[in-house]
């Protein structure tokens, strides 16, 4: 269920225009609940057979984002975070991606702007900031601006998109809390912790259409994943854990959306709730997090254009701001009709 907080702030104290979109997924997610009712207690027996049909699908997702060789995407992030021991925050982010493998060129464009409301008397107090980071990498040669007066170069791929807040590794979706990016973005990663992940089944129920898997992610901590066994995407994951009071407790939860661009299922939107601490005035605040991401998928396995990857980018602040504008989907769109 969703933090009380979260619910009591929707019922009694909304802005105008304020978090209209963010009740909406509430209701989706509350009916969507997972009951912690069904969870198993100890590891329950699983057959080799299942085991070996859930790598399969593991790999055969794989397989699929492996293929998405180059592309240009834009997500949109709506992200809430709300608490009744501190203010209440909404931030929106823009992500431009652009990314060729094989040519080995990489650019990201973040933009983010975070308001806060705060109600000291009557009257509700706004506070707003924004940020607008980049990085780069050309043939192994990266660059990265968090500020116009913070960049660094000469860096490699992982060491400058580590540094993006909120730039994802799309092949991470499903496997790792969104947005895992770069931190973890090499292959050989993805495939130790689907090795991990296999080694500490729980439990599986295998169905015609779908099939649910139950992880020992530590000794306190479990996950399910819940995948579509005919398309091989994932559709949700869900990780708890449980406290010393005995009682499992959901830390986050993700429900992701796919569908088919260029002949490959790539995700359109991913809802996301967890358990965030934020530390304010010195304490640590404990809130719930809601997390809304819709992708905008630009070029799909196309060729990119050349101009944009160059350092020059970086320090053009009017190109960074177009580049992660909504407005510039609908541009793009138009260009390719």
């Amino acid at each position: 269920m969703l933090n009380r907080a979260f619910t009591s702030y929707c019922m009694t104290f909304r802005p105008t225009g304020v978090f209209i979109r963010l009740s909406r997924t509430a209701t989706f997610l509350m009916a969507a609940a997972l009951s912690l009712n069904a969870i198993a207690q100890e590891k329950e027996s699983v057959s080799d057979d299942d085991v070996d049909e859930v790598a399969s699908i593991f790999s055969g997702y794989a397989l699929n984002l492996q293929s998405l060789e180059s592309y240009d995407l834009l997500i949109e992030m709506d992200k809430s975070w709300v608490s009744d021991q501190a203010p209440v925050s909404q931030t929106l982010t823009y992500v431009r991606l652009m990314i060729d493998r094989e040519r080995q060129q990489y650019l990201s464009v973040e933009r983010a702007t975070t308001q806060g409301w705060v109600r000291p008397g009557k009257e509700v107090e706004t506070q707003r900031s924004d940020r607008l980071a980049g990085a780069i990498s050309l043939d192994g040669d990266a660059a990265l601006r968090l500020r116009p007066d913070l960049r660094f170069s000469s860096l490699s791929l992982e060491q400058s998109f580590s540094n993006m807040q909120d730039t994802p590794d799309i092949q991470n979706i499903g496997l790792f809390r969104f947005p895992a990016g770069f931190r973890a973005q090499k292959d050989e990663k993805r495939s130790a912790e689907r090795k991990r992940l296999l080694a500490n089944i729980n439990k599986i129920d295998l169905g015609d259409r779908q099939f649910k898997v139950e992880f020992q992610v530590t000794d306190s901590r479990h996950r399910i994943l819940l995948f579509d066994r005919t398309n091989m995407v994932p559709r949700s994951s869900t990780e708890w854990f449980t406290p010393q009071s005995g009682e499992p407790v959901i830390s986050w939860k993700e429900s992701y959306f796919f569908s088919l661009h260029q002949g490959i299922r790539l995700p359109d939107k991913i809802v996301q709730e967890r358990i965030q601490s934020k530390e304010i005035n010195s304490k640590k605040v404990f809130g719930t997090s809601i997390l809304i991401a819709d992708f905008h998928w630009l070029r799909v396995n196309e060729t990119l254009d050349d101009k944009y990857f160059t350092k020059k980018t970086l320090g053009d602040a009017n190109l960074l701001l177009k580049l992660s504008s909504p407005t510039e989907e609908s541009e793009q769109s138009k260009s390719q009709q």
